[in-house]
C-alpha cells in the first residue's frame, strides 16, 4: 500500500530522538567554549601578572590567598548565587 505520509511519519517520530542528540551536541559545545574561555582567561591573567615584574608569592601567601578565594565563592553561593 503506497503511504505519501509515511515518510512524514517516520521523520516525526525521529524528532524527539534527534532533537535531545542536538541538545547534547549544543551542550557539549558550550561546555567546550566555556572551558577555551576560562582558559583563555587564565593564560591572559598569567600573562599580566608575569609582565607586573612583581615578587613572587611565598606559600603561606598562595594559600592565604586560596582561603580567601573559598571564602568569597562560599559567601556567594550563599546569596542563592
Amino acid at each position: 500500500m503506497f503511504n505519501p505520509g509515511g515518510k512524514l511519519l517516520a521523520k516525526q517520530t525521529m524528532t524527539p530522538a534527534l532533537s535531545l542528540l542536538e541538545a547534547l551536541a549544543l551542550e557539549r559545545m558550550l561546555r567546550d567554549e566555556l572551558k577555551r574561555t576560562r582558559m583563555e582567561q587564565l593564560f591572559t591573567a598569567a600573562n599580566r601578572r608575569a609582565a607586573q615584574d612583581l615578587p613572587a608569592l611565598t606559600e603561606a601567601e598562595v594559600e592565604q590567598e586560596i582561603q580567601a578565594a573559598r571564602a568569597q565563592r562560599r559567601a556567594g553561593l550563599g546569596n542563592g548565587r
